[in-house]
């Protein structure tokens, strides 16, 4: 379905100078929503396994908290995608932020590591609002192409993480990480503040049959999506556990690692607009696989911090790399089905994501840079798929 802009609704003063005034006014009340919750999750995103450590894991257990908050992520999206697709995205929205803002207090007092398992689960779970609001930025573009409207959220997300991974490492070392996850806590609250005015979409109230015949018998939305489980499966292993890498292994202190990730933030704003504008998103995406893949092998060769900063930079594809998968998607469905799509294949992309935490936690108690390699080894396998695919889907 194609939009047009109204002639009624100019852009405000705010974004007429910035390359979020080509969104539509919707889309900049949810880009602005997302800054906002950048900044939140930014303030512990890089450090939150040393948070867990602190709290008495060992590395397999690190990787059993995050696999497990994984799986509960996983869970929702099939549901939340049939709900996107009948009842009201604003609201479906507004209760995923919601659950984020209960979840993540729960991590702030939680008195051990097992305690940190609800609030991590259920901050995880939070996502199911992806269908939803993948749905409505789809159906609120109003033409522009979908690549840049995924993108520039992206871009918008990843703004909100420049400056507070520094800022949470050196509150985390001054006043604790208990503090940094209430400083967390009430961003979220202004993030879910930001999207209260955006307008109701309406809603086609079909059964749910006439929405998953269709996909079933779609070859594309299936070959896309299995390339992006693969994907997230091998380029993940050699993510969650850095932090630890960098702390054990290069002696870098709290404080340097959430300043070095403000890099990785300034990688995704930049990236995902770069690799937006290529007229063919699916190539973006083996560019950013490409990229990541550099990284961990900078990771690895490199112990200089300037290096360091140089591959969390090019590790901010990852964040494009999912944008414009996203962006894929939503060419290729119709909006009837688009929730429960967006849902299926949210589903397939998590559950990739959860035993990469746990595989990664076991390689890094036998050598710590094996999860690295496991990646570097990895990743040009699945290019090599992905090409193939995708040259077959066309």
């Amino acid at each position: 379905m194609v939009h047009h802009r109204p002639e009624s609704a100019p852009t405000p003063a705010i974004w007429r100078f910035t390359p979020f005034a080509e969104l539509s006014r919707d889309n900049r009340l949810i880009a602005l929503s997302m800054f906002l919750w950048g900044a939140s999750e930014g303030l512990w995103f890089y450090i939150y396994p040393l948070y867990i450590k602190s709290l008495g894991a060992d590395p397999e257990e690190i990787g059993f908290v995050i696999s497990v908050a994984m799986m509960g992520m996983a869970a929702t999206f099939i549901p939340a995608g049939l709900l996107a697709d009948r009842y009201s995205r604003k609201k479906i929205m507004l209760a995923g932020y919601l659950l984020g803002l209960f979840s993540i207090i729960l991590v702030a007092i939680a008195p051990d590591w097992r305690g940190l398992l609800p609030g991590f689960l259920l901050y995880y779970m939070s996502a199911f609002i992806g269908p939803a609001e993948n749905s409505y930025i789809a159906n609120a573009s109003e033409g522009q192409d979908l690549n840049r409207a995924f993108t520039m959220m992206t871009a918008a997300y990843s703004a909100g993480f420049i400056f507070s991974p520094a800022l949470g490492g050196w509150l985390g070392e001054g006043v604790g990480m208990r503090n940094v996850f209430l400083l967390s806590a009430s961003l979220i609250l202004l993030s879910t503040l930001a999207i209260l005015p955006i307008k109701e979409q309406p809603i086609s109230y079909r059964s749910a049959a006439l929405g998953i015949k269709p996909l079933l018998r779609h070859r594309l939305f299936w070959g896309l999506s299995l390339v992006v489980a693969f994907f997230y499966l091998v380029i993940y292993l050699g993510w969650p556990l850095t932090p630890n890498f960098l702390e054990e292994v290069r002696g870098l202190d709290l404080s340097l690692i959430g300043t070095l990730a403000t890099a990785q933030s300034l990688g995704a704003v930049f990236l995902a607009m770069m690799l937006g504008r290529l007229s063919r998103g699916e190539w973006g995406m083996v560019a950013a696989a490409l990229l990541i893949w550099a990284s961990y092998g900078i990771l690895l060769l490199f112990p200089f911090p300037f290096a360091v900063a140089c591959a969390y930079f090019l590790r901010g594809s990852f964040s494009a790399l999912a944008s414009l998968s996203s962006a894929q998607v939503g060419k290729i469905l119709e909006s009837p089905s688009m929730g429960l799509g967006f849902g299926l294949f949210a589903t397939l992309r998590s559950l990739a994501l959860v035993p990469g935490p746990y595989i990664a936690g076991y390689l890094y108690a036998i050598r710590p840079d094996l999860p690295f390699f496991a990646s570097i080894a990895s990743i040009p396998a699945v290019v090599l798929l992905t090409t193939m695919v995708l040259r077959k889907s066309r």
